[in-house]
């Protein structure tokens, strides 16, 4: 674990759950300790990714669905954040880096999640089927028999 100082001063608390959950969240702190030959077979770090969040690709190269990760749960390392930092610049590129690192272990994610658009149709769906539910809800609202439950029944339960 970990803990800010400088700019912010809040801790925070990562856990892996899982390779899967790893491909759509860094869920491993930079400050991580392995083996120099799983280092060496994977090649490293990408040194083309200038933008930042090279540690989380690196962990998408060096785990698998097999690995076990440990974690100190207590804050061991603390971060300095600056006003202007890479940090601040890795927020503001956030989507270009993802969409390398998603371009670059495309066939991880389609093993794990299927096709990039299909997530998004679930989504569709999910929205589509929440506004479903809104509209009966706006269509039941004003209905005799609400009303007389509000006005008589719980206006009696109230005086009780």
């Amino acid at each position: 674990q970990w803990g800010f100082f400088g700019e912010a001063t809040n801790h925070s608390q990562v856990s892996y759950k899982g390779y899967a959950k790893l491909l759509v969240n860094n869920e491993i702190f930079c400050s991580s300790v392995f083996r120099k030959s799983d280092m060496l077979r994977i090649g490293g770090f990408d040194e083309d990714m200038h933008l930042g969040l090279e540690d989380w690709e690196f962990y998408i190269r060096l785990l698998d669905e097999q690995s076990i990760v440990y974690q100190i749960q207590e804050p061991l390392f603390f971060y300095r954040i600056k006003a202007i930092s890479k940090n601040v610049t890795a927020a503001q590129n956030i989507a270009e880096v993802e969409n390398y690192i998603y371009q670059k272990h495309i066939r991880r994610y389609s093993l794990y999640y299927g096709s990039a658009i299909l997530p998004l149709r679930r989504l569709f769906l999910c929205e589509k089927e929440l506004e479903d539910c809104k509209a009966r809800i706006a269509r039941h609202k004003n209905k005799w028999y609400r009303r007389l439950f509000y006005k008589y029944i719980k206006g009696n339960l109230k005086k009780k």
